[in-house]
């Protein structure tokens, strides 16, 4: 078994199963100050740990720390939820449907940012996009990149609005309205309806528009929401898995842009 260095004044080595002792005991002692949610999430971070050196090992993939650390939070808060240690505190946001076949304008001071998802079964990859325009149709930013590891078109719906309020968090817009296509309908959108493995992506999806001053959720059609589909779609066959931001629209979908500013398509 492998050795870890533990960087204590002591400067001793330890197992890997010391390690993992010497850890939770310091878990322990901080229970004053850690929350149940977290402090008893430590056995969920273990596995996660678990299987991504097992997927290295035998796959030769490996899957961003940060994302493996989230996954864990997140299923060990849906057990500690439907066992009754912590309360459920997320209010769930209402979803409103549009049968429009174009966009349309937000109204004065508001933006609206449409989200945009692209999935491929083959390889289990979602390309993901969003683009922010204000009330006289004009972009203020967009932005695309790729996930791996994404399960289904729902899946990737989710997570790309999730990764979209994000971004509104970090751009310091909060009167924001959040438009996206999907194959789901409103009612699929809660807890009691989404299937146990996605409900985690749903319940941080919640508390992050939680913290925006103004914020409605769309769903319309995918010719409504053409733009963002177009922009996922080649975040997805050009697999963008580094983020980036950009001011104004892409070039390529300029004149689409310009023809629904003057509500022309």
């Amino acid at each position: 078994m492998g050795q870890i260095f533990d960087s204590s004044p002591s400067g001793r080595f330890l197992t890997l199963l010391g390690f993992l002792e010497y850890t939770l005991s310091l878990l322990l002692q901080q229970e004053e100050f850690l929350g149940p949610q977290l402090r008893l999430a430590f056995p969920w971070v273990l596995w996660y740990i678990w299987k991504n050196r097992n997927m290295f090992c035998f796959e030769k993939r490996r899957i961003e720390p940060a994302i493996n650390l989230d996954k864990a939070l997140e299923e060990a808060a849906v057990w500690l939820r439907l066992n009754s240690i912590i309360p459920n505190d997320v209010t769930e946001i209402a979803c409103e449907e549009t049968n429009s076949n174009m966009w349309t304008k937000p109204p004065l001071g508001v933006v609206k940012c449409n989200v945009g998802s692209a999935w491929s079964s083959s390889n289990g990859h979602g390309g993901m996009a969003w683009i922010v325009k204000d009330s006289y149709g004009k972009s203020l930013f967009h932005s695309r990149r790729s996930f791996v590891g994404i399960c289904s078109q729902l899946e990737a719906d989710l997570v790309a609005l999730g990764w979209a309020v994000e971004a509104m968090r970090h751009l310091n817009l909060s009167r924001v309205i959040l438009e996206f296509s999907s194959t789901m309908s409103p009612v699929t959108l809660s807890t009691s309806n989404l299937p146990q493995s996605l409900q985690p992506h749903w319940r941080k999806f919640n508390r992050s528009i939680a913290q925006l001053e103004v914020c409605k959720l769309v769903l319309t059609s995918l010719s409504g929401n053409f733009i963002a589909f177009a922009i996922a779609d080649s975040a997805l066959h050009i697999q963008h898995h580094q983020s980036y931001m950009s001011a104004n629209g892409p070039g390529w979908l300029e004149s689409r842009i310009r023809r629904e500013a003057m509500a022309l398509v």
